[in-house]
Protein backbone atom coordinates (compact mmCIF):
# COMPACT_ATOMS: atom_id res chain seq x y z
CA UNK A 1 0.00 0.00 0.00
CA UNK A 2 1.23 3.56 -0.68
CA UNK A 3 1.43 6.18 1.96
CA UNK A 4 0.09 9.38 1.33
CA UNK A 5 -0.68 12.23 3.20
CA UNK A 6 -4.70 12.94 3.69
CA UNK A 7 -5.09 16.18 1.24
CA UNK A 8 -3.31 13.81 -1.68
CA UNK A 9 -5.96 11.20 -0.82
CA UNK A 10 -8.59 13.29 -0.74
CA UNK A 11 -6.70 15.73 -4.16
CA UNK A 12 -6.50 12.31 -5.98
CA UNK A 13 -10.90 11.68 -4.94
CA UNK A 14 -11.46 14.89 -7.35
CA UNK A 15 -12.51 14.67 -10.90
CA UNK A 16 -9.57 17.03 -11.92
CA UNK A 17 -6.21 16.75 -10.32
CA UNK A 18 -2.67 18.64 -11.30
CA UNK A 19 -0.39 16.19 -11.15
CA UNK A 20 2.96 15.90 -12.13
CA UNK A 21 5.33 13.26 -11.58
CA UNK A 22 8.73 13.19 -10.73
CA UNK A 23 12.00 11.55 -12.14
CA UNK A 24 15.36 11.42 -9.86
CA UNK A 25 18.18 9.84 -11.44
CA UNK A 26 20.99 8.35 -9.30
CA UNK A 27 23.96 7.54 -11.92
CA UNK A 28 26.76 5.22 -10.63
CA UNK A 29 29.41 8.28 -11.35
CA UNK A 30 27.38 10.24 -9.19
CA UNK A 31 26.08 12.55 -11.43
CA UNK A 32 22.15 13.20 -10.49
CA UNK A 33 19.42 14.30 -12.47
CA UNK A 34 16.01 15.69 -11.53
CA UNK A 35 13.33 16.36 -14.07
CA UNK A 36 9.67 16.89 -14.32
CA UNK A 37 7.32 16.33 -16.96
CA UNK A 38 5.79 19.54 -16.77
CA UNK A 39 6.46 22.32 -18.95
CA UNK A 40 7.77 24.25 -16.14
CA UNK A 41 10.02 23.47 -13.91
CA UNK A 42 9.68 23.00 -10.16
CA UNK A 43 11.57 22.57 -6.09
CA UNK A 44 10.64 20.05 -3.91
CA UNK A 45 12.67 19.47 -1.16
CA UNK A 46 15.13 21.46 -2.32
CA UNK A 47 15.72 19.66 -5.27
CA UNK A 48 15.48 21.92 -8.68
CA UNK A 49 13.17 19.06 -11.28
CA UNK A 50 13.81 20.71 -14.79
CA UNK A 51 11.06 20.44 -17.18
CA UNK A 52 11.73 17.82 -19.58
CA UNK A 53 8.57 17.22 -21.93
CA UNK A 54 10.53 14.93 -23.90
CA UNK A 55 9.85 11.95 -21.21
CA UNK A 56 6.50 9.92 -20.80
CA UNK A 57 6.37 7.32 -18.00
CA UNK A 58 4.24 4.05 -19.04
CA UNK A 59 1.60 2.69 -17.16
CA UNK A 60 3.20 1.17 -14.31
CA UNK A 61 1.83 -2.89 -13.39
CA UNK A 62 2.72 -3.46 -9.61
CA UNK A 63 1.25 -6.54 -7.99
CA UNK A 64 1.05 -8.23 -4.04
CA UNK A 65 2.78 -11.34 -5.42
CA UNK A 66 6.23 -9.83 -5.30
CA UNK A 67 6.42 -10.25 -9.26
CA UNK A 68 8.21 -7.46 -11.07
CA UNK A 69 7.12 -3.90 -11.47
CA UNK A 70 6.41 -3.03 -14.92
CA UNK A 71 7.37 0.25 -16.06
CA UNK A 72 9.40 2.16 -18.89
CA UNK A 73 10.20 5.67 -19.44
CA UNK A 74 10.01 7.02 -22.91
CA UNK A 75 11.85 9.94 -23.95
CA UNK A 76 13.49 12.05 -26.38
CA UNK A 77 17.00 12.40 -26.89
CA UNK A 78 18.23 16.00 -25.30
CA UNK A 79 21.82 17.14 -26.12
CA UNK A 80 21.76 18.83 -22.76
CA UNK A 81 20.50 15.91 -20.68
CA UNK A 82 20.27 12.63 -22.00
CA UNK A 83 22.29 12.26 -24.97
CA UNK A 84 22.67 9.21 -27.38
CA UNK A 85 26.14 9.30 -26.46
CA UNK A 86 25.86 8.53 -22.72
CA UNK A 87 23.18 5.78 -23.51
CA UNK A 88 25.33 4.05 -25.94
CA UNK A 89 28.23 4.47 -23.52
CA UNK A 90 26.42 2.77 -20.59
CA UNK A 91 26.89 5.76 -18.38
CA UNK A 92 22.88 5.15 -17.38
CA UNK A 93 22.74 1.30 -17.06
CA UNK A 94 21.50 0.55 -13.51
CA UNK A 95 21.08 3.93 -12.45
CA UNK A 96 19.41 4.37 -9.26
CA UNK A 97 15.88 5.66 -10.25
CA UNK A 98 12.98 6.97 -7.99
CA UNK A 99 9.59 7.97 -9.71
CA UNK A 100 6.88 9.88 -7.32
CA UNK A 101 4.04 12.09 -8.09
CA UNK A 102 2.96 15.01 -6.41
CA UNK A 103 0.38 17.99 -6.53
CA UNK A 104 2.20 21.03 -8.46
CA UNK A 105 0.03 23.81 -7.02
CA UNK A 106 0.33 22.69 -3.23
CA UNK A 107 3.53 20.60 -3.11
CA UNK A 108 2.77 20.72 0.66
CA UNK A 109 0.33 17.78 0.18
CA UNK A 110 3.80 16.17 -0.08
CA UNK A 111 4.11 13.03 -2.91
CA UNK A 112 3.00 9.30 -3.65
CA UNK A 113 6.15 7.43 -4.15
CA UNK A 114 5.34 5.54 -7.66
CA UNK A 115 8.80 3.40 -7.99
CA UNK A 116 12.02 3.03 -6.48
CA UNK A 117 14.16 0.76 -8.50
CA UNK A 118 16.94 1.01 -11.52
CA UNK A 119 17.25 1.35 -14.98
CA UNK A 120 17.66 -1.23 -17.21
CA UNK A 121 17.42 -2.16 -20.56
CA UNK A 122 18.44 0.51 -22.65
CA UNK A 123 16.59 0.81 -26.35
CA UNK A 124 17.53 3.34 -28.76
CA UNK A 125 15.32 4.35 -31.69
CA UNK A 126 16.05 7.47 -33.82
CA UNK A 127 15.94 10.52 -31.83
CA UNK A 128 13.95 8.36 -29.22
CA UNK A 129 15.09 6.01 -26.26
CA UNK A 130 13.47 3.56 -24.51
CA UNK A 131 14.46 2.62 -20.49
CA UNK A 132 12.98 -0.41 -18.79
CA UNK A 133 12.79 0.86 -14.84
CA UNK A 134 13.33 -2.06 -12.14
CA UNK A 135 11.96 -1.95 -9.06
CA UNK A 136 12.88 -3.21 -6.47
CA UNK A 137 11.39 -6.71 -6.03
CA UNK A 138 13.67 -7.59 -8.97
CA UNK A 139 16.16 -8.10 -6.63
CA UNK A 140 14.42 -10.49 -5.29
CA UNK A 141 14.73 -12.77 -8.91
CA UNK A 142 18.11 -12.57 -8.96
CA UNK A 143 20.24 -15.67 -8.45
CA UNK A 144 22.72 -16.24 -5.87
CA UNK A 145 25.84 -18.20 -5.37
CA UNK A 146 27.64 -20.18 -7.79
CA UNK A 147 26.01 -22.57 -10.50
CA UNK A 148 27.15 -25.88 -11.91
CA UNK A 149 27.87 -25.00 -15.24
CA UNK A 150 30.38 -26.64 -17.85
CA UNK A 151 31.89 -23.41 -18.49
CA UNK A 152 34.18 -21.42 -16.59
CA UNK A 153 32.16 -18.76 -14.37
CA UNK A 154 35.81 -17.48 -13.56
CA UNK A 155 36.41 -13.69 -14.88
CA UNK A 156 39.73 -13.79 -17.06
CA UNK A 157 42.61 -12.10 -15.25
CA UNK A 158 40.41 -12.62 -11.65
CA UNK A 159 41.49 -14.27 -8.46
CA UNK A 160 40.09 -17.53 -9.47
CA UNK A 161 41.55 -17.33 -12.75
CA UNK A 162 44.43 -17.10 -11.29
CA UNK A 163 46.18 -15.28 -14.97
CA UNK A 164 47.89 -11.95 -15.05
CA UNK A 165 45.63 -10.36 -17.47
CA UNK A 166 48.21 -7.28 -17.60
CA UNK A 167 50.88 -9.46 -19.11
CA UNK A 168 51.60 -8.12 -22.70
CA UNK A 169 50.83 -11.80 -24.03
CA UNK A 170 47.37 -10.45 -23.39
CA UNK A 171 46.56 -7.31 -23.33
CA UNK A 172 48.21 -5.40 -26.48
CA UNK A 173 48.22 -1.70 -27.47
CA UNK A 174 46.20 -0.71 -30.83
CA UNK A 175 46.00 2.26 -33.08
CA UNK A 176 43.16 2.27 -35.75
CA UNK A 177 44.45 2.71 -38.48
CA UNK A 178 40.82 2.60 -40.81
CA UNK A 179 37.43 2.56 -40.73
CA UNK A 180 35.14 0.26 -42.39
CA UNK A 181 32.33 2.34 -43.27
CA UNK A 182 28.43 0.94 -41.76
CA UNK A 183 25.52 1.97 -40.29
CA UNK A 184 26.57 0.70 -36.51
CA UNK A 185 30.10 2.22 -36.11
CA UNK A 186 31.56 -0.86 -34.68
CA UNK A 187 34.20 -2.39 -36.80
CA UNK A 188 37.45 -1.17 -37.53
CA UNK A 189 41.44 -2.06 -38.51
CA UNK A 190 44.47 -2.06 -37.06
CA UNK A 191 48.30 -2.41 -38.22
CA UNK A 192 49.29 -2.88 -34.67
CA UNK A 193 48.19 -6.77 -34.37
CA UNK A 194 49.98 -9.57 -35.76
CA UNK A 195 47.98 -12.66 -33.51
CA UNK A 196 46.51 -14.93 -35.29
CA UNK A 197 42.75 -14.63 -36.48
CA UNK A 198 40.20 -15.20 -33.62
CA UNK A 199 42.75 -14.95 -30.68
CA UNK A 200 40.89 -11.83 -29.27
CA UNK A 201 37.19 -13.06 -29.77
CA UNK A 202 35.16 -12.49 -27.11
CA UNK A 203 37.50 -10.38 -25.48
CA UNK A 204 37.66 -6.28 -24.51
CA UNK A 205 38.13 -3.22 -26.51
CA UNK A 206 39.22 -0.41 -24.19
CA UNK A 207 39.58 2.92 -25.83
CA UNK A 208 41.84 5.75 -24.34
CA UNK A 209 40.97 8.96 -22.83
CA UNK A 210 41.69 10.95 -25.83
CA UNK A 211 40.20 8.73 -28.50
CA UNK A 212 36.41 9.06 -29.73
CA UNK A 213 34.45 7.44 -27.42
CA UNK A 214 36.98 7.77 -24.36
CA UNK A 215 37.37 5.02 -21.74
CA UNK A 216 34.57 3.51 -23.68
CA UNK A 217 35.22 -0.65 -22.86
CA UNK A 218 33.05 -2.56 -25.68
CA UNK A 219 33.12 -6.34 -25.90
CA UNK A 220 34.92 -8.07 -29.47
CA UNK A 221 32.76 -10.12 -31.36
CA UNK A 222 35.20 -10.89 -34.07
CA UNK A 223 38.87 -10.50 -34.62
CA UNK A 224 40.90 -11.52 -37.85
CA UNK A 225 44.20 -10.96 -39.32
CA UNK A 226 43.77 -9.79 -42.56
CA UNK A 227 47.55 -9.85 -44.31
CA UNK A 228 51.28 -10.38 -42.41
CA UNK A 229 54.56 -10.07 -43.61
CA UNK A 230 55.41 -11.61 -46.10
CA UNK A 231 54.26 -10.48 -48.48
CA UNK A 232 52.99 -6.99 -47.74
CA UNK A 233 55.20 -4.98 -45.35
CA UNK A 234 52.08 -3.80 -42.94
CA UNK A 235 50.30 -5.89 -41.11
CA UNK A 236 46.83 -5.50 -40.77
CA UNK A 237 44.24 -6.89 -38.64
CA UNK A 238 40.17 -6.40 -38.19
CA UNK A 239 38.26 -6.12 -34.90
CA UNK A 240 34.37 -6.31 -35.16
CA UNK A 241 32.68 -5.13 -31.96
CA UNK A 242 28.89 -6.47 -30.70
CA UNK A 243 27.60 -3.22 -30.23
CA UNK A 244 28.38 0.20 -31.84
CA UNK A 245 29.75 3.08 -30.56
CA UNK A 246 28.05 6.08 -29.42
CA UNK A 247 30.49 8.38 -31.60
CA UNK A 248 32.26 7.46 -35.01
CA UNK A 249 36.02 5.65 -34.58
CA UNK A 250 38.51 7.91 -35.76
CA UNK A 251 41.31 7.20 -37.55
CA UNK A 252 44.55 7.34 -34.73
CA UNK A 253 42.29 6.38 -32.16
CA UNK A 254 44.53 4.34 -29.76
CA UNK A 255 43.24 1.77 -27.01
CA UNK A 256 44.07 -1.93 -25.18
CA UNK A 257 42.48 -5.19 -26.16
CA UNK A 258 42.67 -7.82 -24.01
CA UNK A 259 42.38 -11.59 -25.21
CA UNK A 260 39.46 -13.52 -25.39
CA UNK A 261 38.79 -16.87 -22.90
CA UNK A 262 36.59 -18.77 -24.82
CA UNK A 263 35.94 -20.83 -21.17
CA UNK A 264 36.73 -24.13 -22.06
CA UNK A 265 38.66 -26.35 -20.39
CA UNK A 266 41.25 -27.25 -23.86
CA UNK A 267 41.80 -22.85 -23.98
CA UNK A 268 42.50 -22.99 -20.19
CA UNK A 269 45.18 -25.80 -21.11
CA UNK A 270 46.45 -24.63 -24.37
CA UNK A 271 45.59 -21.06 -25.62
CA UNK A 272 47.65 -19.14 -22.71
CA UNK A 273 51.28 -19.23 -22.55
CA UNK A 274 51.64 -21.86 -18.91
CA UNK A 275 48.64 -24.63 -18.24
CA UNK A 276 46.09 -23.28 -15.93
CA UNK A 277 43.62 -26.34 -15.71
CA UNK A 278 44.21 -26.76 -12.20
CA UNK A 279 42.41 -23.39 -11.93
CA UNK A 280 39.41 -24.34 -14.18
CA UNK A 281 36.28 -23.35 -12.28
CA UNK A 282 33.64 -25.19 -14.73
CA UNK A 283 32.63 -28.72 -14.51
CA UNK A 284 33.47 -30.02 -17.40
CA UNK A 285 32.32 -33.78 -16.90
CA UNK A 286 29.01 -32.61 -15.48
CA UNK A 287 26.54 -35.11 -17.94
CA UNK A 288 23.37 -33.30 -19.80
CA UNK A 289 20.03 -33.42 -18.52
CA UNK A 290 19.13 -35.85 -21.77
CA UNK A 291 21.92 -38.45 -20.22
CA UNK A 292 20.74 -38.14 -16.58
CA UNK A 293 17.44 -38.45 -17.47
CA UNK A 294 17.88 -41.47 -19.87
CA UNK A 295 18.16 -44.20 -17.31
CA UNK A 296 19.86 -47.50 -17.46
CA UNK A 297 20.22 -50.02 -20.69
Amino acid sequence: MKTISPEFKNHLAQGNTTLTTLLQINRLDGQVFYFTNREEGLTYNLNYYAPYSGYMPSALDTKINMSVDNQSIIGILNSDTITQADIRAGLFDFANVKLSAVNYKDLGMGEMSMLVGKFGEAVLEGNQFTIELRGMAQLLQQKMGELYLIPCPATFGDARCGINALDPAYTKSFTVSAIIVDEERRTFQTNSLVDTTGYFNSGLVTFDGNAANPGVVMDVKVYTLLQTNPPDPIDLSQIELYEPMASNIQIGDSGTILVGCPKSLEACKTKFLQSNHLRYRGFPHLIGATTALRGAG
